[in-house]
């Protein structure tokens, strides 16, 4: 997974190339830690996402809402998987008087969840990122228009 400089690439098309590229990172994470670690009845909108992304319909509202409501829903499903366990630690006579480890242990479908979760904001971000640059170029447009 790569981090562009958002502002390095000023043009609508270097934007949705970016959008493009993170959509192939999207699909591997949806399809290597996902799409197995949801219920079979949960697939479905994983599957409509990988679809839209196949057919290179990335910027439509309707990816960019499913893609909203599955980073929320795994979201939820890693919080869920996820427990903090604290352990008190000291040495054998208790001189140093002791100390608290908290460690986070999660669910194997938790911690395939948090992997795949980065590819999913990345993906969101550059689709964000493409939104806005061209709701940027309409507004000059009608400003542009009106002076």
């Amino acid at each position: 997974m790569h981090h562009p400089d958002p502002h390095t690439c000023d043009t609508i098309e270097g934007r949705a190339a970016q959008a493009f590229a993170a959509s192939r990172d999207c699909v591997t994470a949806l399809n290597t830690d996902i799409i197995p670690s949801l219920q079979p009845r949960e697939r479905s909108g994983p599957k409509r996402l990988i679809a839209a992304i196949e057919h290179r319909r990335i910027f439509d509202k309707e990816t960019l809402s499913e893609l909203d409501v599955l980073i929320e829903k795994v979201f939820r499903l890693i919080l869920d998987g996820s427990t903090n366990v604290e352990q008190f630690v000291a040495d054998e006579c208790h001189t140093d008087g002791g100390g608290t480890i908290t460690q986070l242990h999660r669910a194997p479908e938790a911690e395939a969840l948090a992997r795949a979760l980065p590819f999913l904001l990345e993906f969101n971000q550059a689709l964000l990122d493409v939104h806005d640059l061209m709701h940027a170029i309409r507004a000059v447009d009608e400003l542009r228009q009106r002076i």
